[in-house]
């Protein structure tokens, strides 16, 4: 008896994990409710790219990265355990944001927005014109790429101090306007 309840119990806490939807390219941001107001349900349309979310009860939905700068500059906030800093329109070497304390990189994506491409593509550092973190992921006209994991060289800084994320181009922008995206986690 003892053991068919627990083979049952297993076998449905399996079909749980089995079932949960895949979140890859989400990222799950949360709106406080006005003073004297329900935070949810209810729904939010990103300005950019025309997509709505239906926010739940709590004032949340999981996001696409796409979406996340207008998300954020309508009021909501990362929650999950995946954030992302994000850069739109580089055209020149910048800072893309800061990988707080205890933070490590997940995945470098970006999104060329122009018919040109930076020449030999782009390097991400931790200090400006560095190559710590990717020496080099190309980036050609009207493309979305994302770093492969051997690309990426370091990943955890500090435990204890944030760090700075640079961008620039390996050679020269050439004209090229990108949106970098780095995802992050903690450990």
């Amino acid at each position: 008896m003892t053991r068919k309840f627990l083979a049952g119990l297993a076998l449905v806490a399996l079909t749980a994990v089995l079932a949960t939807p895949a979140d890859a390219g989400t990222i799950v941001m949360c709106r406080p409710a006005a003073p004297g107001t329900a935070a949810g349900p209810s729904q939010f349309t990103a300005p950019g790219s025309s997509t709505t979310y239906a926010i739940d009860r709590a004032g949340c939905a999981p996001f696409l990265i796409t979406d996340v700068g207008d998300a954020s500059a309508n009021g909501f906030i990362q929650t999950g355990p995946v954030r992302a800093m994000i850069l739109s329109g580089a055209t020149a070497q910048a800072q893309v944001g800061t990988l707080p304390a205890g933070g490590y990189i997940l995945g470098v994506v970006v999104n060329s927005e122009s018919a040109n491409a930076p020449t030999n593509g782009l390097k991400f550092g931790s200090t400006a014109g560095g190559t710590d973190i990717i020496s080099g992921i190309l980036s050609t006209a009207f493309t979305v790429t994302s770093a492969t994991d051997a690309s990426i060289a370091k990943r955890a800084f500090s435990p204890t101090q944030s760090t700075a994320v640079w961008v620039d181009a390996v050679t020269s922008w050439n004209s090229t306007r990108q949106i970098v995206t780095v995802l992050y986690s903690f450990f």
